[in-house]
């Protein structure tokens, strides 16, 4: 794995009155490693050139440091904060690459980029789609918190299933109780 080299210079913290509070919360140095973080695209792997990029001292106790920053409940807040506004301005450029496209000379392009534009703006929607939304209205507010409830029980149980590596992978229905846990029925 080649790991990408990020010089201190590259990484650029934005003004103070463009930060969320979980960013404003941390250190200068702090921010600079999340931001050279999700430079690097956030694999494994890439946290030391981030933190080495962050001004982090470089040495055998970066590892330990970079190991460190990545379990702070502060860092993942803030990243998670970050890949908001990351994942909105990727929005923003897709809209307009399509935007591009569909005044392409290609028909079939311009057609398939229309399509796409149109259904990201929710000005074109699928049949499936207003099918459930049309079921989803008929139920009553109990009934659709306790669906979202088993939903989520049942994410949550795959991905720790994913993340023990479990085979097969689990598959169990889920029900939530009166205390707020979730159960295995």
């Amino acid at each position: 794995m080649t790991v990408p080299v990020i010089r201190t210079s590259e990484v650029i913290v934005p003004p103070a009155k463009d930060l969320g509070p979980a960013m404003l919360a941390l250190t200068e140095r702090q921010q600079r490693f999340v931001i050279a973080y999700m430079g690097v695209g956030m694999q494994k792997g890439y946290a030391r050139a981030a933190g080495i990029a962050a001004g982090f001292k470089e040495g055998p106790g970066l590892n330990v440091t970079v190991s460190r920053l990545l379990r702070d409940k502060k860092i993942i807040a803030a990243i998670s904060e970050e890949l908001v506004h990351y994942d909105a301005a990727l929005g923003w450029r897709g809209r307009a690459r399509m935007a591009e496209l569909a005044e392409s000379g290609d028909e079939d392009v311009a057609f398939k980029a229309s399509k796409a534009l149109l259904e990201m703006t929710g000005n074109f929607v699928k049949r499936s789609e207003v099918k459930v939304m049309h079921e989803l209205e008929a139920l009553s507010t109990e009934e659709l918190e306790r669906r979202i409830a088993e939903a989520e029980a049942r994410v949550l149980a795959q991905r720790e299933a994913e993340r023990l590596r479990l085979t097969p992978p689990l598959d169990a229905e889920f029900t939530v109780i009166e205390s707020g846990g979730p159960s295995h029925r």
